[in-house]
């Protein structure tokens, strides 16, 4: 009997590189879709070198951990790394074949190209799975930026997070 694509795609591993600084729904949106195309999903928290950051890593993944933990999806794992460069050599070690990024506007995509090739020199076998999406209002960017000008973030990050992202990001700031 000959597979579907659905059928084969649910034996691939796949890993969802971020810095989720802080993270959304747009993110939460990926994760759920992710987790239901692939057996696997690994949910990789870190930090990019080019990026300065007002929450530290553990904090952003103690926040994605409860976020993530109310989906009720047992493929999914969280883990966190210092560096999203270190990204192609876990995918290599874990045998992921599968990155998930997500793409809100055109000019992320010479980013994303820069991404793809720095993962490819450590795993030639990568595969990319590119989800788009037109809501420019739900970004980590943006986010902070209500945050710091006291603005709701109601309906723009998981509920059950809310407080804590206004709270760690409202303390950063000062």
């Amino acid at each position: 009997m000959e597979k579907t694509n659905n059928e084969i795609k649910k034996e691939e591993i796949a890993i969802f590189p971020a810095s989720f600084n802080p993270i959304h729904i747009g993110h939460i949106e990926l994760i759920k879709m992710s987790a239901t195309i692939y057996k696997t999903l690994y949910v990789f928290v870190a930090d990019n070198e080019s990026k300065n950051y007002q929450v530290k890593l553990e904090d952003r993944f103690k926040i994605v951990n409860k976020a993530i933990s109310f989906l009720n999806m047992s493929n999914i794992i969280v883990i966190k790394q210092n560096n999203l460069q270190t990204t192609g050599s876990f995918t290599k070690d874990k045998k992921i074949d599968v990155v998930i990024r997500g793409n809100r506007e055109i000019k992320l995509s010479s980013y994303e190209s820069i991404l793809a090739d720095k993962y490819l020199e450590d795993n030639e076998n990568l595969k990319f799975h590119f989800f788009s999406f037109e809501d420019e209002q739900t970004s980590s960017t943006k986010i902070r930026e209500l945050i710091a000008n006291d603005q709701s973030i109601s309906g723009l990050v998981p509920k059950i997070v809310e407080k804590d992202i206004i709270k760690l990001w409202k303390n950063a700031e000062r």
